[in-house]
């Protein structure tokens, strides 16, 4: 089928869970599959600002999924970093494609295309608690001949940073960071 398979298991009862269709569908080829750590924000209410806070031991995870996603061979080369928030919840469970903006059948319309995500780690790179994420990508020409793209070039590796935005305003009351007004 052209989708991609993810499951969950609770390992103290033994039940397999699967993510819902419309993410089956526009993860064809998952590569890895990682906790995403919960960002904790402190604030100022002094000053109505934040600073953000994230402990190494002990570590709260949202209710989230980081997938690295595609392969090299064609068909599945077209691959994306995604999040699947509540996974496996039929009514809540969204997906977000993190490397472009993807229609309704899951192709993506807007973002580099062809690349494929091998594996995607949580660090914080620039020292200010935010948890950013470092991902390997690669991608390679349709097979020609001799697999090269029209510059010689067999194929092309990156290492990508995706840097944890601040959030846009806090709820004043709870303190809740909010993507908007």
């Amino acid at each position: 089928k052209n989708r991609g398979e993810l499951h969950t298991l609770d390992v103290e009862t033994g039940a397999m869970s699967y993510v819902n269709e419309m993410t089956a569908r526009a993860i064809k080829w998952p590569n890895e599959v990682a906790s995403i750590p919960r960002q904790q924000y402190v604030m100022n209410h002094s000053t109505n600002s934040s600073s953000t806070s994230a402990s190494s031991s002990g570590q709260q995870l949202e209710d989230a999924l980081l997938v690295t996603d595609g392969f090299l061979v064609p068909g599945t080369d077209k691959g994306g970093l995604y999040v699947v928030q509540n996974p496996t919840n039929s009514v809540t469970e969204r997906r977000v494609c993190l490397t472009g903006v993807m229609n309704l059948q899951g192709d993506i319309i807007n973002g580099e295309s062809d690349w494929f995500y091998h594996r995607a780690v949580w660090m914080d790179m620039t020292g200010d608690g935010r948890q950013s994420i470092l991902a390997a990508r690669a991608k390679l020409p349709l097979l020609k001949g001799n697999s090269q793209d029209d510059n010689g070039t067999l194929g092309k590796g990156q290492l990508v940073w995706l840097e944890r935005p601040l959030p846009h305003s806090f709820d004043e009351r709870t303190g809740t960071p909010l993507d908007v007004d």
